[in-house]
């Protein structure tokens, strides 16, 4: 176990010094480069960049250059910190990549949305999160309509404080911390 963190936190040092050095360069959309010496399959990186680039065009409204650099970024992130695809979507809620998306939306900020909770002042964002979740729980046939209102109408104020509207709403939405909510509104 020493030997592999040993080796992260080398390699982590590595890329903050090349970024370091890269800061007056020309920004552009490039390609993940993984500090990992075990790099996860193409067909994982592809499939986990490619979902990210569109839940942050289709949820966020991100332009595809946008959300291609900041899903880059949780892509180089993600394999330091998960062996694998599937480790990386059951362990969406680990504070380390937690950390690491918000590092990454600080670092490729949409201008006019700064990645930031208080994104979820716009009234557009809760809206939406608010037709989503309801739209889910109705779909999933978990609660009548009135019912996925009142509880996802709670979820919405319990997401605006503890989370960005930048994270995965499906697991915003089923995040356990949310069990409050269809606690007090359940008929």
């Amino acid at each position: 176990m020493k030997p592999k963190l040993l080796l992260i936190l080398f390699f982590a040092g590595l890329l903050v010094n090349c970024n370091n050095s890269n800061k007056n360069e020309n920004k552009e959309v490039k390609e993940p480069v993984s500090a990992s010496t075990k790099s996860w399959p193409a067909a994982d990186k592809k499939k986990a960049v490619d979902d990210c680039i569109e839940g942050k065009m289709n949820k966020h409204g991100l332009t595809k250059e946008k959300a291609t650099q900041l899903c880059s970024c949780i892509m180089d992130k993600s394999e330091i910190i998960f062996s694998s695809y599937a480790e990386k979507e059951e362990g969406y809620n680990n504070k380390e990549y937690q950390k690491a998306i918000a590092d990454c939306e600080t670092k490729y900020p949409e201008d006019e949305t700064k990645y930031s909770k208080n994104m979820w002042d716009r009234v557009d964002t809760k809206k939406k999160f608010l037709k989503f979740c309801i739209d889910s729980k109705v779909q999933r046939n978990e609660f009548s309509e009135s019912a996925a209102t009142r509880i996802c109408s709670c979820i919405t104020e319990k997401a605006a404080v503890s989370h960005s509207p930048m994270e995965d709403w499906n697991k915003i939405i089923n995040n356990p911390e949310m069990k409050e909510c269809i606690d007090k509104n359940y008929d």
